[in-house]
């Protein structure tokens, strides 16, 4: 948002709320915006003005030894949330321990790929045909089939050495 921004301090301090009251009082002293909002917990400081100048905000924080700004340091309206970072840490570990046990010949599209065909399978094995189950996890592998092993672009054939290679999303 124009005039906002946030950003988040992710050294950890001895004590959190006597740090941030501290950035705070300076911040405010230095740059006088009109709205200067740290918080302890989250670790995130929230400065809006008309007249936002990052560069000063950036020269007030390394001059006082509070902070050095990165671009991985500002959220962006369009920043993932913590938890879809979380997610996607997880989702990453998960996929590189699938391509260490497969010798990187299956990834974690792939295996969930393997793991729906099979279930859909086994469905229809056991004669539920009338489950939505079976018919949903076909729609899915084929979904991951699509966009992994074909991607746009692509010729729609799956060529020897690709399964292996594609990488999660």
């Amino acid at each position: 948002m124009t005039g906002r921004i946030r950003f988040r301090i992710t050294a950890v301090q001895p004590d959190r709320n006597r740090y941030f009251a501290r950035l705070t009082a300076i911040l405010s002293d230095h740059l006088g915006y009109g709205f200067i909002r740290a918080n302890p917990v989250t670790g995130t400081v929230l400065l809006a003005d008309h007249a936002l100048d990052m560069d000063a905000v950036a020269a007030v924080g390394r001059s006082e030894n509070l902070f050095r700004l990165t671009p991985e340091s500002i959220e962006s309206p369009d920043s993932p949330s913590l938890a879809t970072r979380h997610v996607r840490t997880q989702v990453h570990k998960i996929d590189g321990l699938i391509r260490k046990l497969t010798a990187n010949h299956l990834n974690m599209s792939g295996s969930v790929f393997l793991v729906l065909v099979i279930h859909a399978i086994r469905e229809i094995v056991q004669g539920n045909l009338t489950a939505p189950s079976w018919f949903t996890a076909l729609w899915f592998a084929s979904s991951l089939y699509n966009r992994d092993f074909t991607g746009p672009g692509g010729d729609g054939g799956v060529h020897a050495g690709e399964i292996g290679d594609t990488d999660a999303h």
